[in-house]
């Protein structure tokens, strides 16, 4: 990697409220034509009509040891900060930094959370390949049928950033090798997509997914894999404004890929070739 140096002598601060615009041109900040009806997906869709089994567990990642989770879900204990300030030493892109300043600080409030999280992004299975094409709605009503929920925005930042907040999950400097991003991003052709008769050939040439876990240092602190990079994720943005929908983690794409980053922009209904999710549980504070 590049050796830092320094670039800017003031602090970035990063809140709970980051910028509703998503990252230089991608497609979760893209607005296509709303689509009426949720289209084939790259994988079937997840069926919402009875609860299914947990998926298989994994045998990566760190073991919940107390048990409180699900075998596949990872348990998630700590202090998110609402806002904290960090300091990129080299920039990447005009909206990715190569290399941030270590530590970060908390300058906001910190709220303690407590709660499981799927290890995978849906349907959660190591090896598998995440499901795409997905509404908010569906995603939601997804979690719902096996007992489960979608994961908030605050919540998926902690999984990310861990109890160090470290800016990438896997620490300060950004890095291809470690998760799935940076990779080429080829023009979307919209009338394709949407189209049942031309969307599985679009589809096909957009595809640049792995499959779950594929990258073994694109892992939390609390052991979740592939929260940036990959493909974006469904989360509740409990404001509501401007809608209760957001995405959080980036693709595989040229995007910014990074923990506290979240796009607000699309509301329930939309979906796109790159959009899918994982879901959450509840457990007592800790």
């Amino acid at each position: 990697m590049p050796q830092a140096r320094a670039m800017t002598r003031e602090a970035v601060i990063l809140g709970g409220l980051v910028a509703l615009a998503g990252c230089p041109r991608s497609p979760a900040d893209e607005r296509p034509p709303r689509p009426t009806a949720s289209a084939p997906a790259l994988a079937p869709a997840p069926t919402t009509a009875a609860p299914t089994p947990a998926a298989t567990a994994s045998t990566k990642g760190l073991e919940d040891e107390a048990g409180a989770c699900p075998e596949d879900m990872v348990e998630v204990a700590g202090d998110h900060c609402t806002e904290l300030a960090v300091r990129c030493l080299e920039k990447r892109k005009r909206r990715q930094c190569a290399v941030y300043a270590e530590p970060t600080k908390c300058v906001g409030d910190e709220v303690p959370m407590h709660y499981c999280m799927d290890r995978f992004e849906h349907p959660n299975d190591e090896g598998a390949l995440p499901r795409v094409m997905i509404k908010y709605t569906e995603a939601k009503a997804s979690c719902e049928a096996r007992g489960r929920r979608l994961c908030t925005e605050d919540e998926w930042t902690l999984a990310c950033e861990g109890p160090a907040r470290t800016p990438y999950p896997y620490g300060y400097t950004r890095d291809a090798e470690a998760c799935p991003i940076d990779k080429p991003s080829p023009l979307v052709n919209e009338r394709r997509l949407f189209n049942p008769r031309t969307q599985a050939a679009e589809l096909e040439r957009l595809d640049q997914r792995d499959p779950s876990g594929t990258y073994e240092r694109c892992r939390s602190a609390f052991g979740v894999y592939d929260l940036t990079g990959s493909v974006d994720e469904w989360v509740d943005n409990p404001s509501g404004k401007p809608y209760v929908s957001s995405l959080k983690g980036g693709n595989w794409g040229e995007y910014r890929n990074a923990c506290r980053p979240v796009t607000r922009g699309h509301g329930p209904g939309f979906y796109y070739y790159q959009i899918g999710f994982r879901c959450c549980l509840d457990l007592p504070a800790p």
